[in-house]
């Protein structure tokens, strides 16, 4: 029983744990009193000019919970891409570009960054595989040669023969 208890008692903590950390995470996107979607923006602005992507980033996402304007996720994107996050970046061009609202001139400015990520992403890929080869797996013949009752080889199919 003593056991079952420490058992329980464990799961408990780690899942009030868990849900402080989401509480926690839910905060940290609310806006604070008196915080506007513009002010935010110029917070965001000037974290990204300090090259602090991860403040501008939280500070992008709580504007966009403010007022969801599609032009951050497109921002999002570009922050993450300066940051050599490729992948989160690709994330946040496809939201920007599936975005109804946007007009298709801005679609075309982030499929273009998007074309180019996915390049990028392609061309790591090859490079990776160079510095990693994989072993060459010898492919297993298809026939066997055996030698026939004249002393001549013919080309004999393996595995099981009917008849």
């Amino acid at each position: 029983m003593g056991l079952l208890r420490s058992v329980v008692s464990k799961r408990l903590g780690l899942l009030a744990a868990g849900a402080a950390l989401v509480l926690g995470m839910l905060a940290a996107t609310a806006p604070a009193e008196g915080e506007t979607f513009e002010s935010l923006v110029d917070q965001a602005r000037g974290k990204f000019k300090e090259k602090d992507y991860v403040g501008a980033v939280a500070l992008f996402e709580k504007a966009y919970s403010v007022q969801p304007e599609p032009a951050i996720l497109f921002n999002i994107g570009r922050i993450y891409e300066e940051a050599n996050n490729v992948d989160a970046a690709i994330a946040y061009y496809e939201k920007f570009i599936a975005d109804e609202s946007v007009e298709m001139s801005q679609r075309d400015k982030a499929l273009q960054r998007l074309q180019a990520l996915e390049k990028i992403v392609e061309i790591r890929k090859k490079e990776e595989a160079k510095k990693n080869p994989q072993p060459a797996q010898p492919n297993p013949p298809n026939n066997t040669t055996q030698p026939t009752g004249d002393g001549n080889t013919q080309p004999q199919p393996v595995g099981p023969q009917p008849g």
